[in-house]
């Protein structure tokens, strides 16, 4: 059966009886758009030539749709280089997408070429590209820069001294190189003479870059008015221009800087050459009617991995605000937009990158952003090898394994927290009776002390026994509680005492860490000695039965122990925990404390960790090797089963388990964050009912997986599935 296209030309050719130097081509785009050229100095209205495709359109009984009737006269065609052209491929317009099907188009290239666009021109998109790619190349990526801006390009000057460098420099621009090839089809012409190296100082990448042109003049005015998109695009002149780069540089990333607004410039980039997406806006009614526009566009031509960015946005609640709710109206899937805020050191400047940490700083989701989707990708080719059924199948190690959250540390840390507030018994995990070394500064130097936790939960009654009684010295309660406290712990053997009453200040400098040769090596590290300064905390559990009748006593006895003990000495201090609804019974009665209180949360980092120690890492030893990372230099180590593995391997394995991004499409939470976000607006869950929820996602995987998420182990429609079971 004869394709649609040559029918037509064949029809088109014998009704206007088109002979040489005249010509016919009709093109179905991949969109199924059917656009006609016809060459010819007869009268050939275009009214008639729609007839003949609507007809052969509805012949077929296919959903084929009209595109455009071009008729050029012969002597037109050769002033505006209007040639025949060797099919290869579909081309995708503007026009295209606007009726196009909401199939998505999957990019298998490993290469991500990213267009950055605007509506509107001047809202920072090409700082936001540069340093954006700097970020990159600070992470060891090799990134190649495209400047398609042609109307009003602006690389060429930025980088000026590279683009002109004798030696290094670029021969001339994209233009010139397209309009050799396509208007001229002069041979002469190669790559290699329209890039130039950036030449970054003290960063492990590399930044490229091919700019539209070498110098502004009458000459580049005319070439870019000769050049048609859509015949570059036929001749497939930048997948030669993108192999080659990659060939010879190993390019990571390829970032066009995208003319403004809808021409065909902007519909080159967009919809034929990048498998990604940035787009730019300035948060104002314009920019957000125009972009909404681009954006159904791409989506409907299939490409959907995309992000929003909001820039320029003013520093302030107000500013932040505005661009929220006009992100807002574009309706995308992407949750929450990217802010660029506005600086001043950026708008004043005229060169790039600006290499500060605050200016980097503003530009790192999007590198971000771009990292993660070569992330996804490579994860999606490890899991296509066919390992994931046996990955799950071992995933977790069998017994939960609990964490000691940040809070509880910093509880037992810093002097300014007195009073622990908690809301579930599994959140005081790791505060135990333990002794440890703190160092101190003392005389400009950094001393090592010895430092004993007690946390006894089965002293509860002498607590109120020595809390409530008559008598109103406060430092010999202190002396009692911590004498009685030491005796009965697992540490007593360690801990000197007085062996008679002694006064306050003698029981504080009698304490001692009795340290022996032996314990000394085991415990500390510290050279011998027969006694080693000690420091107490003492860790006090505040319980419904203490206040039963007792408030007023033992807030008083509470309040006095932590003006004598803590402020007045270095080397005792009582601290106290109490659950949130104990809390909030006596809420009123607490006031006096309420600067010295810590309300314990569940932080991200918790959450990572706690995932982290129940993997079963031995499982993981062929994904660590086709992650390929380098393994040189100093790096945070985890130890995890006895064996030490580099913290980055151990990030990247819960990448994988998890997914790196809630969607892999448009822009998204890490489903770190989502989980916790998730958790923080539920603060009557326990954190391992999130544990709980990803054991059962993966059983539930291994029956039936997700196949919308073939990034991970564990789809996020499975994970969300268990999370809508767990009680509100």
């Amino acid at each position: 059966m004869r394709a649609i296209w040559e029918e037509l030309e064949e029809k088109i050719q014998k009704k206007y009886h088109l002979t040489e130097p005249e010509w016919v081509q009709v093109d179905v785009s991949s969109r199924g758009k059917i656009h006609v050229t016809a060459v010819t100095d007869g009268n050939v209205p275009k009214a008639e030539l729609r007839g003949i495709v609507e007809a052969a359109i509805a012949e077929t009984g296919e959903s084929y749709q009209v595109g455009f009737m071009d008729v050029y006269s012969v002597e037109k065609a050769k002033e505006l280089g209007v040639e025949k052209q060797v099919k290869v491929g579909g081309y995708a317009s503007w026009a295209d997408a606007l009726y196009a099907s909401e199939e998505e188009t999957e990019y298998d290239q490993d290469l991500q070429i990213i267009s950055f666009y605007s509506y509107k021109g001047g809202v920072g998109r090409t700082i936001a590209l540069i340093e954006t790619a700097y970020n990159l190349a600070m992470q060891g990526k090799r990134v190649l820069l495209i400047d398609l801006d042609i109307e009003a390009p602006s690389l060429h000057k930025i980088f000026a001294d590279q683009v002109n460098d004798e030696l290094k420099g670029a021969s001339y621009g994209m233009i010139e190189y397209l309009y050799r090839k396509v208007v001229q089809g002069r041979a002469d012409v190669a790559v290699d003479d329209i890039y130039c190296s950036l030449q970054l100082e003290n960063v492990p990448g590399e930044m490229f870059l091919i700019p539209a042109l070498k110098h502004m003049d009458k000459e580049y005015i005319y070439q870019i008015g000769r050049l048609q998109a859509r015949k570059i695009q036929e001749q497939d002149l930048f997948s030669e221009i993108f192999a080659h780069m990659r060939r010879m540089f190993d390019i990571d990333v390829i970032m066009i800087d995208t003319r403004a607004g809808f021409n065909q410039w902007g519909s080159l980039s967009l919809l034929a050459l990048s498998n990604q997406v940035i787009f730019v806006a300035y948060p104002n009614e314009e920019n957000i009617e125009g972009l909404r526009a681009a954006l159904e566009m791409v989506e409907n031509v299939g490409t959907r991995r995309y992000a929003v960015a909001m820039s320029k946005v003013v520093a302030s609640a107000q500013g932040a605000e505005r661009a929220k709710d006009l992100f807002a109206q574009l309706a995308v899937g992407q949750e929450e937009m990217i802010p660029l805020y506005y600086r001043e050191e950026i708008a004043l400047s005229d060169r790039y990158p600006l290499v500060a940490e605050n200016i980097l700083s503003a530009y790192q989701e999007l590198s971000d952003y771009i990292l993660n989707n070569e992330k996804i990708e490579r994860n999606r080719k490890f899991l296509a090898d066919g390992e994931k059924e046996q990955l799950l199948k071992q995933l977790f190690v069998p017994e939960i394994r609990m964490i000691c959250l940040f809070d509880v540390l910093k509880f037992e840390q810093q002097r300014s927290f007195v009073v622990l507030k908690y809301q579930h018994e599994e959140e005081l995990e790791g505060l135990h009776t333990h002794i440890g070394i703190h160092y101190v500064r003392r005389d400009r130097e950094f001393v090592s002390v010895q430092v004993c936790t007690l946390v006894e939960p089965d002293f509860e009654n002498e607590y109120v026994s020595l809390l409530t009684k008559d008598s109103n010295d406060i430092k010999q309660t202190g002396i009692e509680l911590i004498s009685e406290m030491i005796k009965k712990s697992s540490v007593k053997e360690r801990i000197a005492l007085p062996e008679n009453t002694v006064g306050f200040e003698e029981f504080i400098d009698a304490l001692r860490y009795k340290a022996d040769e032996k314990g000394i090596a085991e415990d500390s590290g510290l050279a011998y000695d027969d006694s080693v300064e000690l420091r107490i905390i003492a860790v006090i559990s505040i319980t419904p039965e203490m206040l039963d009748g007792n408030t007023e006593k033992i807030l008083d006895r509470i309040n006095g122990l932590i003006q004598v003990f803590n402020r007045g000495t270095d080397k005792i201090q009582f601290k106290f925990l109490i659950e949130t609804r104990l809390w909030e019974q006596y809420q009123k009665s607490f006031g006096a404390l309420k600067g010295n209180i810590l309300e314990l949360r569940v932080c991200r980092d918790d959450l990572e960790r706690l995932v982290i120690w129940n993997l079963n890492h031995e499982i993981f030893a062929s994904y660590r090797t086709y992650l390929q990372i380098q393994k040189t230099g100093a790096r945070e180590m985890y130890k995890i089963d006895g064996t030490f593995i580099p913290a980055k391997e151990v990030i990247e394995t819960l990448g994988l388990v998890l997914g790196v991004r809630k969607e892999v499409k448009e822009y998204s939470a890490s489903m770190l964050d989502y989980l916790y976000q998730f958790l923080s607006a539920r603060p009557e869950l326990l954190y391992t009912q999130i544990l709980d929820c990803l054991k059962r996602a993966a059983k539930r995987e291994l029956e039936e997986s997700d196949d919308m998420y073939t990034d991970r182990l564990i789809g996020f429609a499975n994970l969300q599935r268990e999370l809508e079971k767990l009680p509100i």
